[in-house]
């Protein structure tokens, strides 16, 4: 007997239905792609409590409650698969019925047609902004648990090619109030100098810079302007302030309150993990560390009386442009957090309190107790601007360095030979820099006693400024 031939409209039926069948499918795992997305982050967050219980750090009982939601969001889960998979079936089951089968399955190639274009054509419905769905969930699952980072941070040395160098305790930070030039200064050290950074390409990996490089290489594009809206471009190469984590990770968050940053002291034992830390950053003996982090002022006393050569330089601005610039970030931000509320828990992550809807100002010493102006007022930032860099003067050492905005904005290039001579940093300088013409403002709703106040303070950084000839 021959082969029975399949009519070419059944076959036909065949691939609509099955590609009806993976439409729908498709379309339920689409809808509850969150129950999985929530299932894998508590069961990160599962991990990290064992592993947090290990420690002492936290009791049986949150575990046990860990656990009883890991289970509820996996049945939940599951139960979304199952119906994806029913409603699969249903195209091909009312077919077959209909013809007197019993036993219709869908066409697999139509069913796993049907299924991926659906999936593809509602993704491209969505604005994910510059992080998809995918990517938020990896953050999640790495940055938001630190036990799990603390027992990355102990075995990345194992993922390098090559064994760490020794700890230098002669590392650059640059720092100051944010808005003062500081990933410019940054970046322009990097590319110009021997040091070692972390760069986006680390992310969300920061802990396990070597195990992310085994496992990810990002490919070289062009570069976009970041989110601040200032022109500065970055890519995936680009340095910027994410050693934070280090800190909000060792020190479980005990310096963030809920509506300020306090000042803190740092450990010894911390301080030598954060020497060990570095070393993961550097390729060799001859990289310096460099680090981009304002919020440096809140341990610097602290860091400075245990390490008495580190190496910091703190920038300074006009204080109405400053404050001007950071009353425009606090904008631009808020409105950005509030359409995509992924950006200010990206910003949470890396301890980024500077501006935006989870703000957190320095609770220094110096700091006004009366004024009671609102982020969404030039006085507010004005009065931040007074305190830190009065708090700054007090505190900070002879060796470190005080740079001006402008002076960086219209001489860069001996603004960065300037900071290499003075600690002796080999530096391979380029023959030009461009300039740009930085942004004063002149006029200001502030009462003349705060303005009085802050041109005094800056009239005072200018004295003690790293002199650019």
């Amino acid at each position: 007997m021959g082969e029975k031939v399949v009519p070419k409209e059944q076959i036909m039926i065949e691939w609509i239905l099955g590609g009806l069948g993976g439409g729908l499918s498709g379309a339920l795992m689409w809808l509850g792609r969150h129950t999985f997305f929530m299932m894998a982050r508590k069961t990160a967050a599962l991990a990290d409590s064992m592993l947090a219980v290990g420690r002492g750090e936290m009791s049986e009982r949150r575990l046990w409650a860990g656990m009883g939601q890991t289970l509820l969001h996996l049945g939940t889960f599951a139960a979304v698969v199952l119906l994806a998979i029913v409603a699969g079936m249903l195209p091909a089951w009312g077919w077959g019925w209909t013809e007197g089968a019993t036993h219709e399955l869908p066409n697999g190639w139509a069913w796993g047609l049907g299924f991926s274009l659906c999936l593809w054509l509602l993704s491209l419905l969505r604005n994910q902004g510059p992080y998809s769905e995918w990517a938020q969930l990896l953050h999640h699952l790495v940055l938001d648990q630190p036990y799990l980072g603390r027992a990355l941070l102990a075995h990345d040395h194992r993922f390098r090619r090559q064994p760490c160098p020794a700890p230098e305790a002669r590392f650059l930070v640059v720092s100051g109030l944010a808005r003062a030039g500081t990933t410019v200064l940054t970046q322009q050290l990097e590319r110009s100098g021997p040091f070692a950074s972390l760069s986006y390409a680390n992310m969300p990996f920061l802990l396990a810079p070597n195990l992310w490089a085994r496992l990810y290489r990002p490919r070289s594009g062009g570069k976009t302007e970041r989110s601040h809206g200032d022109n500065i471009t970055h890519d995936w190469r680009s340095v910027e302030a994410l050693e934070e984590y280090f800190f909000k990770v060792m020190l479980r968050d005990s310096y963030i309150a809920a509506d300020s940053l306090r000042i803190h002291p740092l450990p010894e034992d911390i301080h030598d993990q954060y020497l060990a830390y570095q070393t993961l950053v550097r390729k060799d003996a001859h990289q310096l560390y460099l680090a981009k982090n304002n919020n440096l002022i809140l341990r610097y006393a602290s860091l400075r009386k245990q390490n008495p050569v580190f190496r910091a330089v703190f920038l300074f601005r006009e204080p109405l442009s400053h404050a001007a610039s950071l009353l425009t970030q606090h904008q631009r931000f808020c409105e950005a957090q509030r359409e995509n509320p992924f950006t200010q828990t990206y910003m949470d992550w890396l301890g980024h309190h500077e501006f935006g809807l989870n703000h957190k100002p320095f609770a220094l010493p110096t700091a006004s107790p009366s004024h009671q102006a609102h982020p969404a007022q030039l006085d507010y930032w004005l009065d931040v601007w007074i305190s830190y860099y009065t708090y700054l003067l007090e505190v900070i050492d002879q060796k470190d360095l005080l740079v001006d905005y402008e002076d960086l904005a219209l001489n860069p290039l001996a603004t960065i030979k300037a900071i290499g001579d003075h600690w002796g940093i080999p530096l391979k300088l380029p023959k030009e820099i461009e300039p740009y013409p930085p942004i004063r403002r002149r006029t200001s709703s502030a009462s003349e006693e705060q303005m009085q106040r802050a041109e005094a303070l800056f009239k005072r950084l200018q004295a003690r400024k790293a002199m650019v000839t």
